[in-house]
C-alpha cells in the first residue's frame, strides 16, 4: 500500500509542476509584452497595421484636386457603426487652429473603401443619427489637409490631400 501512495504523490507533484510552469510562462512572458507591441503587424507601404481591427488608410486617390473632386480612400477596417463609411478632413493636427469636418462616404459594398467628394464645407460634428441640422461648419479652401477615419473611436493614420484652386 505504501508503494501506491508514493507513486501517486510523485505523479501529483509532476502535475503541479506542469500546471505552475504553464501559469508562470503565461504570466511572465505573455503579460510582460506590452499590448502595443503585441498588436503590431508588418507594414504595408510604411503604414503600420494592427491585429486588433484598427483602421488603416493605405491611399487617397487622387492626392490633389479642386473642390468637387471625388476621392477614393482605400484601407482596412474603415467602416463604423452600422457600416457607416465616414472620413475626417482636417487642418494640420496638433496645432492651435486644429479643426475638422465629417465627410460621408457613398455605399460601395466594401468596408475597405470610402468614396466621397471634397466639398467647400463639412459639418464639424457627425449628427447624422440625430436628424439635427449642422451647428458649425468646417470650411475648405486651397491648401493641404489630412484625411483620416475614426470608426468605433479608433483613429487611423492620416494621409495628405491638397485642395487646389
Amino acid at each position: 500500500m505504501q508503494k501506491n501512495n508514493k507513486g501517486f504523490a510523485k505523479l501529483f507533484v509532476v502535475m503541479l509542476a506542469v500546471v505552475f510552469g504553464a501559469l508562470a510562462v503565461y504570466f511572465l512572458v505573455g503579460r510582460n509584452i506590452s499590448p502595443a507591441v503585441q498588436d503590431i503587424a508588418p507594414t504595408v507601404d510604411g503604414v503600420v497595421e494592427s491585429n486588433e481591427k484598427n483602421p488603416v488608410i493605405y491611399s487617397v486617390t487622387p492626392t490633389s484636386g479642386p473642390i468637387g473632386t471625388k476621392i477614393t480612400i482605400k484601407g482596412k477596417n474603415l467602416n463604423g457603426f452600422e457600416g457607416d463609411l465616414t472620413a475626417r478632413i482636417a487642418t494640420e493636427f496638433n496645432t492651435a487652429d486644429y479643426s475638422s469636418g465629417i465627410m460621408y462616404g457613398e455605399r460601395t459594398g466594401s468596408t475597405d473603401t470610402i468614396v466621397t467628394t471634397i466639398k467647400s464645407s463639412f459639418c464639424k460634428k457627425d449628427n447624422s443619427y440625430s436628424g439635427l441640422p449642422c451647428e458649425e461648419y468646417f470650411y475648405v479652401t486651397p491648401g493641404v489637409y489630412n484625411i483620416s477615419v475614426n470608426p468605433w473611436g479608433k483613429e487611423s493614420n492620416s494621409v495628405s490631400f491638397t485642395v487646389t484652386k
